[in-house]
Order: C-alpha cells, then structure tokens, then sequence
C-alpha cells in the first residue's frame, strides 16, 4: 500500500505543471487552492481544508505546510 502511494505521489508531481508551489502531492493540490479556500469558506483546521479539497489527507506530509499557512491566515485577520 505504501509503495502505491508513493508511486502515484510520485506521478501527480511528475504531471504537475504550474507556477504556484504543489503543496499536497498525493492529490495534486497547490498553495494558491488551498489560500482560496481558506479565505472562502474560513477554514480554521488542517481537518477543514482536508474536508474541502482532500489536502492533507493522503501521506500527512503536508498536514504541518497546511497548519502554517493557516496560522499566516489567522495572524493577518
């Protein structure tokens, strides 16, 4: 199971093909994503943003980049 999610985070950031930073690559979500539907929908957890776009939900490696930018989000508010 771990070599197959491996292989297919391997093969999302192969695909990817953008200027904004990938943040999650097990399901090819960027930073910019992530940034709207924080302010959107004011997300306040890594749990919410998981629930609205899958982030964070996959290997956890981006769960603590998804904690950050929230914290950024809430320290300008």
């Amino acid at each position: 199971l771990r070599k197959t999610f491996r292989d297919h985070r391997s093969r999302r950031a192969d695909e990817f093909v953008g200027e904004g930073a990938l943040v999650c690559t097990c399901f090819g979500i960027t930073e910019s994503t992530i940034d709207a539907l924080i302010e959107a929908n004011q997300l306040e957890s890594v749990e919410d943003v998981a629930d609205a776009c899958n982030a964070g939900r996959g290997c956890g490696s981006c769960r603590m980049l998804i904690e950050q930018m929230l914290d950024v989000r809430g320290a300008t508010l």
